[in-house]
């Protein structure tokens, strides 16, 4: 199992996949993907978002999971935080 520690004094530890290979699979796939939109497409955010949890749900049922790594940049996704930055 991979989970992620945000802090080193945390008690939380949040997931992100269920092994290493669904790790590299979701890690890839994300990198493939980006840029999710350009700056500026707002009405991209959500339908990107969406297409990225599908995506993402299909290499691994567990990725998504509440406060997980992948929900929260979905999440980032949704409200605009990954736009192709080198235009």
């Amino acid at each position: 199992r991979i989970v992620h520690i945000p802090t080193t004094e945390s008690s939380t530890a949040n997931h992100v996949n269920k092994d290493l290979e669904a790790f590299h699979r979701c890690v890839a796939a994300t990198i493939a993907r980006f840029p999710f939109y350009e700056e500026g497409e707002e009405g991209r955010f959500d339908e990107a978002a969406d297409d990225l949890r599908e995506l993402l749900a299909t290499l691994d049922d567990t990725a998504l999971a509440h406060n997980g790594l992948w929900e929260t940049l979905c999440d980032d996704v949704a409200m605009g935080d990954y736009a192709n930055w080198e235009d």
